[in-house]
């Protein structure tokens, strides 16, 4: 019993460590290129209404459907994301009708804050979204201009998710990088939260003014020193 005991829990634990690898696939980007490489909490991706409905809609099967609501639920956890950063973020969406999807995910990457997988994701979402929107001749993920499947498979192969896509499986391969663009995007909202709370404590902006009055102390001091 003992010995089958303690193979029971080395395969746990074996298991345990592949699961934990996966998933560092998805949520890590490379540590010091970004604020966050991960977010402090995986298990904050409960579900809200967005990812139910996105959910939903991925096993209904319907590629348009899937496509667009992938999308829109990319940009509205976006938009939440950067109106965490920005107080004022609303300003910019007031009738700012050129502020588009595009230039929503461009400002969220230009903040460095979260790893670049998952704004390159969200960009990736935005393009094929873009092939059913604009053109009517598009009815299904085969009929998307293979240049942006080809970069979909660069991002799946470059994280290697472990979750033996095939070359010609378009669905899961589009459903795996809207996951990034999403749900794994998302859980970054705490991190993003906590940042913008400590930036705009009083003791955020004295510790800096100290630290440059220290620094410069350092300075005046070696100056003087020197011209004895």
């Amino acid at each position: 019993m003992f010995a089958y005991e303690n193979v029971f829990y080395i395969t746990l634990a074996i298991i345990m460590v592949m699961l934990s690898e996966i998933m560092d696939m998805y949520f890590h980007g490379e540590e010091g290129k970004t604020i966050f490489s991960h977010p402090f909490n995986r298990s904050l991706l409960e579900e809200d209404d967005a990812s139910k409905l996105l959910k939903k809609v991925h096993d209904a099967g319907d590629d348009r459907s899937m496509v667009l609501v992938s999308a829109m639920v990319c940009e509205t956890y976006i938009d939440l994301l950067l109106a965490i950063l920005l107080p004022k973020y609303s300003r910019l969406l007031d009738g700012a009708g050129n502020f588009t999807f595009s230039t929503k995910i461009k400002l969220l990457d230009s903040f460095e804050i979260i790893p670049s997988h998952l704004t390159r994701a969200a960009d990736l979402v935005r393009q094929v979204r873009n092939e059913f929107a604009h053109n009517l001749e598009v009815s299904s993920l085969s009929d998307v201009d293979p240049k942006i499947f080809r970069k979909l498979r660069g991002l799946y192969d470059e994280r290697k998710i472990r979750t033996d896509i095939g070359p010609d499986d378009l669905s899961n391969l589009f459903s795996t990088v809207s996951y990034l663009a999403t749900s794994v995007l998302y859980a970054y909202r705490e991190s993003l939260h906590r940042f913008a709370a400590a930036v705009r404590q009083p003791e955020f902006a004295n510790g800096l003014a100290a630290q440059h009055l220290s620094e410069h102390k350092v300075v005046i001091k070696a100056l003087t020193e020197h011209d004895r």
